[in-house]
């Protein structure tokens, strides 16, 4: 899979990216990925097959398959598809390659010096393996990639490692998406001479680049592509509950939320090890109703922190059934 090529002629433009390195490792994932589609909607097994195919060659890669962040995210989930479809353990490994290869470009560090002050780091993903930046495209993608990776994974055993690090990837993103937006930034650690596009400081529109804190963002202006970050997030982290004035939020992805009278009930994902955040969000001028808290496994009612401005906060590992009731 070479790096650019014309789509009318397929001519190769660009073959590597760099001499002798080859091309686009992780693109055979994201054909399998849209093979799998196609299978989904056509059930022809020629989709199928093809699938496969392009699977196998993914094999011998190693840590060198990484090309892109979200191309290697949606190639994970494609994989783990295709295990579920053959049961055929060698899709899963390459899965967990995949998943390997997207970790292995993480920013397992805060960085909290010069503009890195300004902003929460810690967890960042890379869009490229030699990005000296982070880049919200990326990240939202690989953030919707996981978060269809654990729905496709509710039925099947994976590695809790596997659990934990896509879930704590997850909820650093949902802290750390809105610093993307210029608006939330000191004028100071913007770009003022980007080398493409603009930066408009009070336009809610992410930037393409967050740097090293001893460098300037927005050095190629910002994201029009980038603009559904929260669209992208608010969904899949904030619950309304009807008829009431008040959401729930998650910092960590739930599953099988529903809503029954003045009852609720949903899964937390994850790894029990960590305890992710909740929080009843009160909404409009009435303060939050009675709210009981409890852990369908035990029964046991949770306690909740007050805060400003009436909210209640909990602290829940994951892999946790909760219900919430209230009056």
């Amino acid at each position: 899979w070479p790096v650019f090529y014309k789509m009318d002629t397929l001519e190769v433009l660009k073959a590597e990216t760099q001499p002798g390195m080859g091309g686009e490792h992780d693109v055979p994932g994201l054909y399998a990925h849209v093979m799998l589609q196609a299978y989904e909607l056509t059930k022809e097994k020629r989709f199928l097959g093809e699938a496969e195919k392009a699977a196998k060659t993914l094999e011998g890669y190693g840590f060198d398959l990484f090309y892109q962040a979200n191309n290697t995210a949606f190639s994970s989930g494609a994989l783990l598809r295709l295990y579920k479809l053959t049961d055929n353990k060698l899709y899963l490994e390459l899965s967990y390659l995949c998943l390997a290869n997207v970790f292995r470009n993480i920013q397992l560090w805060d960085c909290n010096y010069g503009f890195g002050k300004n902003l929460p780091t810690f967890f960042a993903l890379f869009p490229l393996s030699n990005a000296p930046y982070t880049a919200v495209y990326e990240e939202q993608e690989v953030f919707c990639a996981f978060h269809d990776y654990l729905k496709h994974a509710a039925d099947i055993d994976i590695l809790p490692e596997v659990h934990l690090l896509i879930t704590e990837y997850i909820r650093y993103l949902v802290d750390r998406a809105v610093y993307y937006y210029p608006a939330m930034l000191p004028k100071e650690m913007l770009e003022e001479k980007t080398k493409t596009g603009e930066v408009d400081p009070n336009l809610w529109i992410a930037l393409e680049d967050l740097h090293d804190g001893w460098e300037k963002s927005g050095a190629v202006g910002q994201e029009v592509y980038g603009a559904g970050n929260a669209f992208g997030i608010l969904p899949r982290h904030y619950f309304k509950i009807p008829g009431d004035e008040f959401m729930l939020y998650v910092d960590y992805p739930v599953a099988n939320f529903k809503t029954r009278g003045r009852s609720a009930s949903f899964k937390i994902l994850g790894n029990e090890l960590i305890q992710c955040r909740m929080v009843m969000v009160k909404v409009g001028d009435k303060k939050l109703p009675e709210i009981t808290v409890s852990d369908k496994g035990s029964d046991k009612v949770l306690k909740g922190k007050a805060l400003k401005p009436g909210n209640i906060e909990y602290r829940v590992g994951g892999g946790r059934e909760i219900k919430l009731l209230w009056k």
